[in-house]
């Protein structure tokens, strides 16, 4: 495999980050900075490729699934103007490996394979367990920070970030995020009506529920309670519908790759449309530099580039890139028919019809 190796100093990518988060490329242009982030970022998949053969080899047949893509642009540069004090070259999200499995009680055995891994080519430096402690949004996930030690001595200190979380979570956060991309808001940095943010920490809290999970010490209530102020918002703003509304079919360029090493996801939100490009396992360079031509392009549209086994685990692995929320839909119309009975038993109007 030919990697992507980093070739700018890290003093050089700091300063291509500070200059796309505050615009100001006075001391270097926006072009050399967007070409540093890019090598800088895609460096990332050398990495990633060690932490996801080494899950996929677990997972055959087990537990869990393993997906990974590289950050993009438009997130890293909000990130960095979010954070004034975070340097791109520390950032350690530019590449992710999300790790899926089917129910709460797989969470600790997946994590023990990712920690327990046996290497000196990289180490475990960081662990955040974010549904034994749920963030106030609802976000529920392990997070997992690898960094490169000794390998190859131009990787070293790069970082990835590992992401481990159930089914049920996994469809919470698509929804989350294919709502932010449409409404071109950030719902995870408290950006966005604060009605839907609401609404969606209530459902994690169902979500959490259901699993067995805590519930978080932002939301105390029972169950009914919050899923009747669940309801009473959605009355309000309609979310379900809205979310149950957005679709996009993706289309292919070129003929349907059922098995490609990277695929490049480009979105328009405004169209409601997605295109998917697929490239093979020594395209990754290709694929990096398409993937940079259409973040530079910024003409209504964004790309991701994501690297999965065939077109299915594309499609299970990032499925907020294609505006699928079926499985967040499909949830939560099985716990409105829970409830209604409840509500009806008391001779309550209930508020979703």
């Amino acid at each position: 495999m030919h990697w992507i190796k980093p070739i700018y100093s890290k003093k050089v990518v700091r300063k291509a980050g500070k200059a796309v988060a505050s615009g100001d490329f006075s001391e270097i242009s926006e072009d050399e900075a967007l070409k540093i982030i890019n090598n800088w970022r895609a460096s990332h998949e050398y990495l990633m490729e060690m932490l996801y053969i080494k899950g996929r080899l677990y997972g055959i047949n087990r537990i869990i699934k393993v997906f990974r893509r590289l950050k993009r642009l438009e997130s890293i540069v909000g990130k960095l103007s979010r954070f004034p004090n975070m340097m791109l070259d520390r950032m350690q999200d530019l590449g992710g490996c999300r790790v899926i499995v089917n129910k709460i009680d797989d969470i600790n055995e997946a994590t023990n394979v990712f920690k327990n891994f046996k290497t000196a080519d990289y180490t475990l430096i960081k662990e955040n367990n974010y549904i034994a402690e749920p963030k106030p949004d609802g976000y529920r996930s392990v997070h997992l920070i690898f960094e490169v030690t000794e390998a190859d001595p131009v990787f070293q200190g790069l970082k990835v970030e590992v992401q481990i979380r159930t089914q049920l979570q996994h469809a919470w956060a698509t929804a989350v995020e294919i709502l932010s991309l449409r409404q071109h808001v950030n719902i995870k940095a408290g950006e966005g009506d604060a009605k839907t943010r609401r609404y969606m920490a209530l459902i994690s809290a169902l979500f959490a529920l259901e699993e067995g999970a805590p519930t978080g010490e932002h939301i105390s209530e029972p169950a009914q309670k919050i899923f009747e102020e669940a309801m009473q918002l959605d009355k309000d703003i309609h979310i379900l519908d809205t979310i149950r509304a957005i679709q996009m079919t993706p289309i292919f360029s070129g003929e349907r790759q059922e098995k490609s090493a990277y695929y490049v996801i480009k979105v328009d939100a405004h169209a409601s449309t997605s295109k998917i490009y697929s490239f093979n396992d020594n395209q990754l360079e290709t694929a990096v530099d398409f993937c940079a031509e259409v973040e530079k392009s910024n003409q209504g549209s964004f790309a991701v580039l994501i690297s999965a086994i065939d077109v299915n685990s594309l499609f299970e692995g990032y499925p907020n890139y294609l505006s699928n929320a079926n499985k967040f839909v499909a949830k939560v119309d099985a716990l409105i028919e829970k409830y209604a009975p409840l509500f009806q038993a008391r001779n309550i109007p209930f508020i979703n019809q």
